[in-house]
This record gives C-alpha cells, structure tokens and sequence, in this order.
C-alpha cells in the first residue's frame, strides 16, 4: 500500500475555515466550513489511502473519514 495521505479542516478564525493537508504551512480557504469538508471529500477521493480529519470550533477532532482501496468506504 502507498502512503496514507491527510487533509485536516480547521478554523480559520475570522477568515473563515481552512483545508490542510498535513505538514503544510498553508492550505486553501474557505467562506464555510462545509464548502471545506466538500473540498476535501473531493480531494481525498483522488488517493488510494486517505483521510480527511474535521475539527470543531475550538480546534479539537469531530470527526475523522479513512477511505481506502478503490471502494472509497468509509472505514472509520
């Protein structure tokens, strides 16, 4: 298997919500946080091993969505 590949949405402060993918010092903004979770589901749907992790308001993890293989599942 290749190597997992990591998106994080966080907050952006007043700026809105950012896309990450992890170890980059800057990502993508977006006005919502939902158009940053489509963006990324878009994104990792393009890895064979990915995750897209989701973090609250306050920065902690609310949700983490593993896909893997060419199903595209949900794994967690």
């Amino acid at each position: 298997m290749g190597e997992r590949i990591t998106f994080h949405v966080i907050p952006a402060g007043s700026d809105g919500w950012e896309l990450l993918r992890t170890n980059d010092r800057r990502g993508r903004l977006f006005a919502t946080k939902r158009e940053a979770i489509q963006e990324g589901r878009r994104i990792t749907s393009a890895f064979p091993e990915s995750e897209l992790i989701i973090r609250d308001e306050r920065g902690g993890v609310e949700r983490r969505k593993s896909y893997r293989g060419t199903d595209r599942r949900v794994a967690r």
